[in-house]
């Protein structure tokens, strides 16, 4: 192949690379059982043909680079060794360009878990995209889509459920005392042969009723509700 037209003054070297590109190209990017990821083993290829002193036009023709890069590559490894070629996190920093601080996230997600949004004087039943939006407007002043209220639920680990209904009107201590009781005499009946029924009544509605809440994966909000007579 002719290439008097290409880099005149390095025909030689040309002509070297192009013998070592149809003869060895294939074996110096061929992926091997590793771990590391397509272009750390071409930064690798790279530092290998450097160290066995081919020139970094003739580096960057049989590997398909740049050769500034080839260049780079070979500097960075020279200041830090492998460290130097290390792959990079790309992209913005995590939490850049996010409306809300640490510390404005971490009082929204107490909000949360300390009460119901009627608590902080909201209208709505439960916890959803929405809610969230607007006890950020309310407590901060800063205008959050439901959506993006929504993505900040799912980055701290909130999940919709159904939460748990809890009386307005009932005692911990008198419940306690009497599921002790309950036992109690759950025992005594069932020494004696017989069993216990719980009987209620039931309705039914056509429309769906179900309520759900964001709240952490695995602990559901209770809802305060009125006591029925």
């Amino acid at each position: 192949m002719e290439l008097k037209f290409f880099y005149p003054y390095h025909k030689q070297k040309i002509d070297i690379a192009l013998f070592l590109l149809h003869n060895l190209r294939m074996k110096t990017i061929e992926p091997a059982n590793t771990t590391k990821t397509y272009p750390q083993m071409i930064r690798d290829r790279v530092i290998s043909l450097h160290r066995r002193n081919f020139p970094a036009l003739i580096i960057a023709f049989m590997l398909l680079v740049s050769v500034p890069a080839v260049c780079r590559w070979v500097e960075r490894y020279e200041l830090a060794g492998e460290e130097g070629l290390a792959a990079k996190k790309r992209g913005r920093p995590v939490g850049n360009g996010r409306k809300l601080s640490p510390g404005q996230e971490e009082n929204i997600k107490e909000c949360l878990l300390n009460g119901e949004p009627t608590k902080f004087g909201l209208n709505h039943s439960g916890w959803s995209g929405k809610a969230v939006s607007e006890l950020i407007t309310q407590r901060f002043n800063i205008d959050v889509a439901a959506r993006t209220a929504r993505d900040y639920l799912k980055r701290w680990d909130f999940t919709p459920q159904r939460p748990v209904k809890k009386a307005y009107e009932q005692d911990p201590e008198k419940v306690k005392q009497w599921l002790e009781y309950f036992e109690d005499t759950k025992r005594r009946v069932m020494s004696n042969g017989y069993q216990i029924y719980f009987a209620d009544e039931s309705g039914i509605r056509t429309e769906d009723h179900k309520t759900r809440s964001y709240a952490p994966k695995g602990k559901r909000l209770q809802l305060k509700a009125a006591e029925r007579d």
